[in-house]
């Protein structure tokens, strides 16, 4: 809503000022249960969430590129799983690539003031970052995925994701403590930091995300941790024909790049079957010739037309010399490999995935890539493992070799590229990417994983000339 004139003006501008005073005072302390944070950025919108304990019938988010000059209405609406008052508003009519300052109200309360910024121009670069298995176990694993999270925040990335295992569990007490203490500033004793307020934050489900310390995977908990991780966020539409499904796998395009997040933590198919503590049903099923996997299909033509990268996110890995990468292994991604012909088939450019609590990259290619597994080829494909983000790096699987060989041997070469035994040794990362113009028609994806001392390792890029098609 645009300020008007008269008494409506003046209004305005004593509620400001208002604003402003009670911001001075209670700059450090949060006066919401959660302080506001971004989803579902596009060129010309944004929608913005915050918490309240209690119910408020004056919910708005005041914002403008100078000035505050623009107010817009959100709803204030109580979520039984969550048991708080969710306040949620888009505001649209946006301009693209442009910085806003913004700040929201309920009642007598004000947050801080923040500021975003809109989706990029398909000409222009941009910048992101992927955090996984952050996790909330105790006051180290939080301290420390606390850490590294402000770590990615000094790289002033555009967008964030997190690759799943943001939590311990799916269960409220959890999510509380990423959400107030971890991704915001909310908690009054031991606050987070404000990396979510001013960042859209994409969330990948992860097998933590569904799993309940009361019932352990009992039936997916589709009702329970599922409605909870859905309250929290604001993700595309997928259109699917179980509602169930919506927001656990999603996509978008941003800038030159498109993004698909996929749900591949179990399948109902026994030949794909990667998770055997969740039942057959639980989870949107990715096989070829579900529901997801064609919705895929129809996501990757779009990319490959529309977009110069191509990006798959999700939680499980398929190539990993980790534990959770052996094809015996219980909660194994070993199966999700059935999907590598579709991503190269449709010119994929990296998939990201977390779950083993190691950094990797690996590659994979069309028949033969192995005799020289170039990295600046463009039939290749590269794998990211990154799930160091707070919990503590792990060893390689036992006789790893047998599952990451090429050539069915149990020899080199592996798929594995890059492997970090950071085991022991107290570090944590993540992983950050620039996409930059480097001339008419030619861009460049530079990837880096960035480790809590500030040290850089497996800094890369691959070249893209122009769309795929």
């Amino acid at each position: 809503m645009k300020l008007g004139t008269g008494l409506s003006r003046i209004f305005f501008l004593i509620l400001i000022t208002t604003c402003i005073f009670k911001n001075s005072i209670a700059k450090s302390q949060s006066q919401f249960f959660i302080e506001p944070y971004l989803q579902n950025v596009t060129q010309t919108a944004i929608t913005i969430h915050w918490w309240t304990s209690t119910s408020t019938h004056n919910n708005n988010v005041v914002y403008g590129k100078h000035k505050w000059t623009n107010y817009k209405k959100a709803t204030n609406s109580f979520v039984q799983e969550v048991g708080k008052f969710l306040n949620e508003v888009t505001i649209d009519k946006l301009a693209p690539e442009t910085k806003y300052r913004y700040f929201v109200r309920s009642d007598d309360k004000f947050s801080d003031k923040y500021s975003f910024k809109t989706a990029p121009n398909p000409g222009s670069d941009f910048h992101f970052v992927l955090l996984g298995d952050g996790r909330t176990d105790n006051n180290i694993v939080i301290r420390n995925h606390r850490n590294v999270t402000k770590l990615a925040m000094k790289q002033k990335p555009d967008i964030a994701f997190h690759l799943g295992d943001m939590v311990l569990s799916g269960d409220q007490d959890q999510w509380d403590i990423f959400w107030r203490r971890i991704a915001t500033n909310s908690d009054l004793d031991d606050p987070g930091i404000k990396f979510a307020s001013y960042i859209p934050y994409y969330l990948v489900v992860g097998n933590h995300e569904i799993y309940s310390k009361r019932s352990a995977y009992n039936f997916g908990n589709r009702y329970t941790t599922m409605a909870i991780f859905k309250a929290y966020v604001s993700n595309p539409n997928n259109f699917s024909k179980n509602e169930l499904w919506e927001e656990r796998y999603y996509s978008f395009q941003y800038g030159v790049a498109t993004f698909i997040i996929l749900d591949t933590n179990n399948s109902s198919a026994d030949e794909y079957d990667n998770h055997n503590f969740l039942p057959d049903g639980s989870t949107p099923d990715w096989e070829p010739n579900s529901e997801q996997y064609l919705w895929l299909v129809k996501e990757l033509k779009k990319a490959k037309k529309n977009s110069v990268f191509t990006f798959i996110l999700m939680h499980p890995a398929p190539y990993s010399r980790g534990p959770h990468g052996s094809p015996e292994e219980h909660q194994s991604g070993y199966n999700v490999r059935a999907l590598d012909p579709v991503f190269r088939r449709y010119g994929v450019d990296a998939v990201f995935s977390a779950h083993d609590h190691h950094v990797e990259r690996c590659l994979t290619g069309p028949a033969g890539f192995e005799r020289k597994m170039d990295e600046k080829d463009v039939n290749n494909l590269n794998y990211f493992v990154v799930g160091n983000s707070g919990e503590g790096a792990r060893k390689s699987g036992k006789d790893w070799h047998q599952w990451m060989d090429v050539l069915g041997n149990n020899l080199p070469p592996f798929y594995s590229r890059f492997f970090y035994n950071w085991a022991g040794t107290n570090h944590f990362s993540f992983l950050d990417v620039d996409i930059k113009k480097i001339s008419e028609n030619n861009w460049q994806a530079t990837f880096q994983v960035i480790r809590d001392d500030g040290k850089v390792f497996d800094k890369f890029f691959i070249t893209r000339n122009g769309l795929k098609n």
